[in-house]
C-alpha cells in the first residue's frame, strides 16, 4: 500500500524534485488472471460507499511470512504493538481506484526506480509489478528490477537477502549521485503538491446519496426475500423459481410480506 500511495502521489506531481524511487514489493495492481469485470467492479464501488468501515478479512496477515522463525513468531506471537490488518470496503475500493488511476496515468511516472520483488510473495503480485513498469515513462536504464525468488513479502527480513538488499539500495543511491541524477528538494515545491486521486481517472467515483442507498437497501430486502421463498417452495416440495418469478419477487417483494 505505501508503495501504492507514493506513485499516486508521484503521478500527481510529475515535476516534484524527486532523485529516485526505491520500491520494495510494491501493489500496483492485479494480475491479469484476477481482473475484475465490469459488473462486479461496479458491485464494489457502489456497496463500498456503505459498508466502508466492515472488515472484510480475518486477523491473521500473511504480511508476517519469512524464513527468519524468530521475527515470524515475534510477529505473530509477542509483538504488543503489532496493528491488526483488516480491510474494508472503503479501503478495497480505493485500492482498485489507485490501481486503475496509476495504469492509466503510468506515463507520467518517470523517476529512477529501484524495484524489489520477492519470488514467493503472498501479498502482491509480481505479473503486475511488471505490467506497470512496462506501462510506465521510465526510462529503461533507470529502471533497475531485482527479483530474490526464495522470498516472502517483507525482503528486508529475509535472512538470505536483506543485507543482498541494502547493497543493491547503497549502490542504486550512489550511481544516481556519480551521475550527477540527483535533485535538491526545493519546500517551495511543497505548496503546490497535489494528493488525492489523479485529474485524469478511469472510473468516476461513486458518490453516496440517499436516493442511492435507498435503492440498494431495496433491492437488498428484495433478495433476502427472494431467498426465504425460495426455501419455502423448497420446504413445500415446489417447483423452483423461474427467471422472471426471481426477478419480480426482487422487484415486488413488498408483495409478498403482507
Amino acid at each position: 500500500m505505501g508503495c501504492l500511495d507514493l506513485t499516486t502521489f508521484l503521478v500527481n506531481n510529475p515535476n516534484l524534485k524527486i532523485s529516485g524511487v526505491i520500491a520494495g514489493s510494491p501493489f500496483w495492481g492485479l494480475s491479469d488472471s484476477h481482473n475484475i469485470d465490469f459488473a462486479r467492479r461496479l458491485i464494489i464501488k457502489f456497496l463500498a460507499t456503505f459498508v466502508e468501515e466492515l472488515p472484510l478479512n480475518g486477523l491473521g496477515s500473511t504480511h508476517y511470512l519469512s524464513h527468519d522463525r524468530r521475527y515470524y513468531l515475534h510477529e505473530l506471537v509477542t509483538n504488543s504493538k503489532k496493528h491488526p490488518t483488516y480491510t474494508s470496503g472503503g479501503i478495497l475500493n480505493s485500492m482498485l481506484e489507485s490501481c486503475e488511476d496509476i495504469s492509466v496515468n503510468a506515463k507520467v511516472y518517470t523517476k529512477p526506480t529501484l524495484v524489489f520483488m520477492a519470488g514467493k510473495d503472498k501479498i502482491v503480485n509480481n505479473g503486475a509489478i511488471r505490467n506497470f513498469i512496462a506501462k510506465c515513462g521510465v526510462p529503461k536504464p533507470l529502471m533497475k528490477i531485482r527479483l530474490y525468488p526464495n522470498s516472502y513479502h517483507n525482503i528486508h527480513k529475509e535472512p538470505e537477502y536483506k543485507f543482498r538488499q541494502l547493497a543493491e539500495i547503497y549502490e542504486f543511491i550512489h550511481a544516481l549521485k556519480d551521475a550527477g541524477k540527483t535533485m535538491p528538494f526545493e519546500k517551495g515545491d511543497l505548496k503546490k503538491v497535489r494528493f488525492g486521486r489523479p485529474l485524469k481517472k478511469k472510473s468516476l467515483k461513486v458518490k453516496r446519496s440517499f436516493t442511492t442507498a435507498l435503492i440498494i437497501s431495496y433491492l437488498y430486502y428484495g433478495v433476502l426475500i427472494l431467498i426465504i421463498r425460495g426455501l419455502i417452495r423448497r420446504w413445500n416440495e415446489k417447483n423452483a423459481l423461474r427467471w422472471s418469478q426471481v426477478l419480480f419477487t426482487i422487484m415486488i417483494w413488498p408483495k409478498y410480506i403482507q
